[in-house]
């Protein structure tokens, strides 16, 4: 009986790799186009082209177009605010001030100095949701708020089985998400913000915060 023949070790290793770089090949063309165009006007065959792949490809490693969809946008959160570090900051040393003004600060530089297609597609899900929007938001937004939320009771006092912790994720989340959405290109009343460094940015946006935070867990 013959025994199967088994591939080289270096063969498998070139396969795998050229697999790996197909995947993210697609990614990026797929978030490209997911920027200029929206969840709903992008179609796979334009990524396809993009990407120099065929539909078996996008099939093969991401099931669908919806599954791709997933793929990019957790590439997305990770450039924005990757879980792997948000997990290293708020375990780390330093009181809750201190862990979301770094949090804040890698943020304010991702958004400003580093505007890429990743900005535009999570723009555009916020500003236009996309059918799998609770896949969303239970995989990449719910994880790092459930990370974040703990921070905001040690900072304000607020327990954590008090709901008025979300008024508190609400003022923290704002500036960022105002950054976010609003083209720079665009001749509106905050266009000039775009032009200044991003540790100014960040500055600003800590005081503003932080003020609102104490005040908030002052009131109470």
């Amino acid at each position: 009986m013959l025994k199967p023949t088994r591939k080289p070790e270096s063969q498998t290793r070139r396969s795998r790799t050229d697999g790996e770089a197909t995947r993210s090949r697609i990614i990026e063309a797929a978030g490209q186009v997911f920027a200029e165009r929206g969840y709903h006007d992008t179609t796979s065959k334009e990524i396809c082209k993009r990407a120099g792949a065929n539909l078996a490809a996008v099939n093969y490693h991401f099931g669908s177009r919806d599954g791709l969809y997933l793929a990019v946008i957790s590439e997305v959160m990770s450039h924005l605010l990757e879980l792997e570090y948000l997990k290293q900051v708020a375990g780390g040393d330093g009181s809750a001030e201190e862990k979301l003004a770094q949090l804040i600060d890698g943020l304010v530089h991702s958004l400003i100095e580093e505007r890429s297609w990743h900005t535009r597609v999570w723009a555009r899900e916020i500003l236009t949701p996309s059918p799998v929007l609770p896949a969303i938001t239970a995989t990449e937004s719910t994880p790092r708020v459930e990370i974040i939320l703990p921070l905001l009771s040690e900072l304000t006092g607020i327990p954590g089985d008090d709901p008025k912790r979300f008024y508190g994720l609400l003022g923290l989340m704002s500036p960022c998400l105002m950054l976010l959405i609003i083209d720079p290109e665009l001749p509106t009343p905050i266009q000039p913000i775009y032009s200044r460094p991003a540790e100014e940015i960040a500055d600003h946006i800590k005081r503003f915060v932080f003020s609102g935070l104490r005040s908030f867990a002052a009131s109470r």
